[in-house]
């Protein structure tokens, strides 16, 4: 798979497409960055592209407002990133800083060579200042090679479509979009990819705690290598088979 076929696979509609170049100091003056989060995003993009704008104007689509949320629009922004960038990092918190600086909901699109890198995020009314939109929760895929894709990519990617999504409203349609990331998340500790009727914060909720539950048993598995107190490597072992137990009725709830 290309760039291209990515793109085309998404099926926006050619009304969307924009294709509008957008310069650093844009996101600069949208949010007052630190001195090294600037210095981020200075030094790891190369360029940024606003390719397709989603609205009631350009599909058909409508609004969705409530007293927390405004979901008026999507963008869809590509961000190309320079070289060398360590493709093993991911560019989770650069995202982030990204989805601070503009106002309305987005799909970021990373691109380094022949991978890219989703990143979407839920964004709420600022009860502090009803003009700004706060970051909620953030969702990313990771890395995903273009040139050589798992089975869970494919299916991913072959889902992470427009048509396959809710037109009802935009709020609904980007829900849509951030299931099928938490399902790929899902995949990778699942082993397959796949839907499910929970909302993404339910299933999302859940893959949180599987992997805080994995965390803590790498932490107590290098304590009992430690542990030379028979009593204690007794109880660091019954904790850990509590929480393997915990983590395989977690992964049958993904």
């Amino acid at each position: 798979m290309t760039l291209n076929d990515f793109y085309q696979q998404l099926a926006i509609p050619d009304s969307c497409q924009l294709q509008q170049r957008i310069y650093k100091k844009q996101l600069f003056s949208n949010v007052a960055f630190s001195k090294s989060d600037q210095k981020r995003i200075n030094e790891q993009i190369d360029t940024l592209a606003l390719r397709y704008s989603l609205s009631p104007e350009t599909i058909n689509i409508s609004r969705y407002e409530d007293p927390q949320r405004e979901y008026l629009e999507i963008a869809l922004l590509q961000i190309t990133l320079k070289k060398p960038t360590n493709t093993d990092k991911q560019p989770t918190k650069l995202a982030e800083l990204i989805q601070k600086a503009i106002p309305y909901p987005t799909i970021l699109v990373f691109v380094r060579e022949s991978q890219i890198a989703i990143s979407l995020a839920h964004k709420r009314i600022n009860l502090a200042d009803s003009s700004k939109l706060t970051l909620e929760r953030s969702f990313d895929t990771g890395w995903l090679d273009l040139s050589q894709l798992t089975l869970n990519q494919q299916a991913f990617l072959a889902d992470f479509a427009l048509p396959r999504c809710s037109f009802i409203n935009f709020y609904q349609c980007y829900q849509d979009l951030v299931r099928r990331v938490v399902a790929l998340n899902c995949a990778d500790l699942t082993g397959h990819y796949t839907l499910t009727k929970d909302t993404e914060s339910e299933r999302q909720t859940r893959l949180d705690q599987l992997r805080s539950h994995q965390q803590q048993v790498s932490l107590l598995r290098a304590e009992l290598k430690q542990e030379t107190r028979f009593n204690h490597k007794v109880e660091l072992n019954m904790q850990i088979k509590r929480l393997d137990q915990q983590i395989q009725t977690l992964k049958t709830q993904l």
